[in-house]
């Protein structure tokens, strides 16, 4: 394996293993997040969702770096494309590589699924208070947001 090859693997390892680490993170957050959404603590939410937004921004910048590490090692940037390249791997790596690719994988998985539920919840508060809002002005009712 040529020099270059093998800093792109290296760099490759070493931003999943980055990536494992914020994918936790993240979902610790999202679990936080989920717990001031619901006792209303707006402080605590906002200080939250900051926390939040820089782990995206994280993810998200190693994400385009993993594109680009891909695409000069020459395989699909897609999950098709890691497994490719895992499979490719020295055989010592290979199963270590694997699952730590899967174990960031199932932890993306439960992020979307948190923010998803957080969101939800999100909405069937804001409904909640327009209804309250209205419940006084019951002529708005055509004009509430849905």
């Amino acid at each position: 394996m040529n020099s270059p090859a093998r800093q792109y693997l290296q760099q490759f390892m070493h931003d999943l293993g980055q990536d494992y680490k914020a994918w936790r993170g993240l979902n610790a957050l999202l679990l936080r997040q989920r717990q001031a959404i619901l006792a209303r603590n707006s402080e605590e939410l906002e200080t939250i969702n900051q926390q939040i937004f820089g782990l995206y921004h994280k993810l998200s910048s190693t994400g385009s770096t993993r594109h680009q590490l891909l695409s000069a090692l020459g395989v699909s940037t897609n999950n098709q494309g890691v497994q490719r390249l895992i499979r490719h791997l020295p055989a010592a790596w290979q199963e270590s590589v694997g699952a730590l690719w899967q174990q960031v994988e199932a932890q993306a998985r439960e992020a979307q699924t948190a923010n998803q539920y957080n969101g939800t919840l999100l909405n069937m508060q804001y409904d909640i208070v327009q209804s309250i809002l209205n419940a006084s002005e019951p002529e708005n009712w055509l004009y509430q947001h849905r």
